[in-house]
């Protein structure tokens, strides 16, 4: 009974960071949008600013969607990464008080969001090394159990299997 608890908490718990995984996903595929209407408004404006913005906000999108595709923390650490160096640009082009109280609160949200995707992707591989991991379900558990006691072999055979090979060894020696 004990099992089936924990496999229903943990299945649920996974069910609900692939869920989040999914919203976060999306959170990254809009911020390309935001990369998209960039260049176009760097294209209309021939602003520079603007281009070197519009390349930090598809290589953060892109390390964030990796991020959560391949569950590794590190493409996080990079999209921080090129986001800190994106806000520092426009705040060395730009006035940087008025760069902190206008476009601020946008960098710290998309910083909120890795850091979300950070801890999705901790909590997934937490649960990668719980028992019965990809299903969580008792009757796999219990089969693979049964798979595992099938493959050990009990004392008495494995010494009848040593047996039949002398046995074998010395018929092909009558024929010699």
């Amino acid at each position: 009974m004990e099992l089936e608890e924990e496999f229903s908490k943990n299945r649920v718990k996974l069910k609900r960071t692939k869920k989040s995984g999914t919203v976060f996903l999306v959170m990254y595929a809009l911020y390309l949008l935001v990369a998209l209407l960039t260049f176009f408004s760097a294209a209309m404006t021939a602003d520079t600013e603007l281009l070197i913005s519009g390349f930090c906000i598809v290589g953060t999108a892109a390390a964030g969607i990796f991020c959560v595709l391949t569950k590794n923390n590190w493409f996080g650490v990079a999209a921080v990464v090129i986001t800190v160096v994106q806000f520092l640009i426009s705040a060395l082009m730009n006035d940087f008080i008025t760069q902190l109280v206008f476009t601020g609160v946008g960098y710290a949200f998309v910083i909120l969001v890795i850091y979300l995707t950070m801890v999705n992707n901790n909590s997934y591989h937490r649960l990668e090394q719980q028992y019965g991991f990809p299903n969580f379900e008792v009757k796999q558990a219990m089969y693979d159990l049964d798979k595992q006691q099938r493959q050990i072999k009990d004392p008495y055979a494995v010494k009848k299997e040593e047996i039949e090979k002398r046995n074998a060894s010395i018929s092909g020696m009558e024929e010699l």
